[in-house]
């Protein structure tokens, strides 16, 4: 059984395509142990996700799944006034 995990999606990399064009943050500054997914060119569509770590952490891995694996949440509706 996997884990699911739930995080922002930051963008798409279509197969065949470099993730670090797509990926906008600095990686020099993030340790390897946070980027959790191969910088090299894949055969399917990926999306780059920030996971939050979860807890008191403010701590963000970063994950390219496959576009196939993701499942978007719900949308959230609000009451109108409801903040």
């Amino acid at each position: 059984m996997e884990k699911t995990k739930t995080g922002q999606v930051l963008a798409f990399v279509p197969a065949g395509h470099h993730p670090r064009r797509y990926f906008d943050v600095d990686v020099r500054g993030i340790p390897a142990s946070r980027l959790k997914f191969d910088f090299r060119p894949s055969r399917n569509d990926r999306y780059i996700v920030a996971v939050p770590r979860g807890g008191k952490s403010k701590i963000v891995d970063y994950y390219a799944p496959m576009a196939s694996r993701l499942e978007p949440e719900p949308e959230i509706t609000r009451t109108p006034g409801e903040r």
